[in-house]
């Protein structure tokens, strides 16, 4: 077997898999950059999409083809690596056998690989004559072989990492990532910006919006999963910003300063609600005495509203930089 040796992921929580990945693939390579200095560049501490019925893919504001195989690979030139990104579905064994083929030769030349296997983003570590294995860190660590080329009617990706030379200056990546997250958010409920949004899916206050009608008739169905992923985002954004106050121009640490009170602001407004109705937690059901629907839908609107004015903080941090 071809593997990878120490090339792992922490994933902390389920919304967490992504960053865990490409973390530990950029540990692996020997590219320094910091969790939080990670979610915040590439948009993903910042960013929000609430789908049509609040299904449990309401995560994956960051995770879909456009983002992964357009943004997620420009704002992560600024970090020194580059992603080569290949969707490949069951029933297409030409991509299937393509997708294979590269990720042989991928490992084979020392690069990290990840991508959506069994419901999760994983880390692929490496390969036999019957399939590819998972890393310590995910769902299914330490298994397999499992293979790219006989699973009937699944839709898998894989992404390649690898180095790109040397990173932007701070600025730049702070900027670039800063102005993704000011776009994603201003297309609302379109979804339709420039291969960085998810047709059908809300974004920004909109998706804020989305998720308060749902909460004020007590549909729940992917609030667990949603509220999990975004609480622990916008912890990231408060660590990211800190950070930004060490490495970016004096002249904007007052805007950095009042961007990370308003996410903290965010913060306090949604762990209430992931101790209600986060992961594993039984919630009193809609309607009857003690049910914290209504106080779940009240955070949201203390989020939302803080989020909106946080965002015009970032451009305006954006514009200075």
């Amino acid at each position: 077997m071809r593997k990878l040796e120490n090339l792992t992921a922490e994933m902390t929580y389920v919304g967490d898999l992504q960053l865990g990945c490409m973390k530990g693939s950029l540990d692996y390579l020997g590219i320094e950059v910091s969790r939080p200095w990670l979610a915040g560049v590439t948009g993903q501490a910042f960013v929000i999409g609430i789908a049509p019925d609040i299904c449990l893919s309401s995560v994956s504001s960051c995770l879909e083809d456009e983002y992964a195989d357009g943004t997620m690979a420009r704002l992560g030139r600024n970090l020194g690596y580059e992603l080569e990104y290949h969707r490949f579905d069951g029933r297409d064994p030409n991509r299937r056998a393509m997708a294979w083929e590269r990720f042989q030769e991928a490992i084979d030349a020392g690069r990290p690989c990840y991508g959506y296997f069994n419901f999760c983003y994983q880390l692929y570590v490496g390969y036999d004559a019957e399939g590819f294995y998972i890393g310590d860190g995910a769902t299914n660590a330490g298994q397999g072989p499992f293979s790219m080329l006989d699973v009937d009617g699944d839709s898998w990706n894989l992404c390649i990492v690898g180095p790109a030379g040397p990173s932007s200056d701070d600025r730049t990546a702070a900027k670039d990532g800063l102005e993704f997250v000011i776009r994603h958010a201003r297309a609302g409920e379109v979804g339709d910006g420039p291969g960085e949004t998810q047709a059908g899916d809300a974004h920004g206050a909109e998706a804020y919006r989305r998720w308060i009608a749902f909460m004020d008739v007590g549909k729940e169905s992917g609030t667990w999963r949603a509220i999990d992923h975004y609480v622990r985002c916008r912890e990231l954004a408060v660590e990211f910003l800190a950070e930004a106050q060490l490495r970016l121009p004096a002249d904007v640490d007052p805007l950095l300063r009042e961007a990370r009170r308003l996410y903290r602001s965010v913060c306090d407004d949604l762990w209430p609600i992931a101790d209600a109705f986060g992961q594993g937690k039984q919630p009193i059901p809609f309607g009857e005495s003690g049910s914290l629907h209504a106080e779940a839908a009240d955070r949201l609107r203390s989020a939302c509203d803080s989020e909106t004015r946080a965002l015009t903080v970032l451009e305006s941090i954006a514009e200075a930089l």
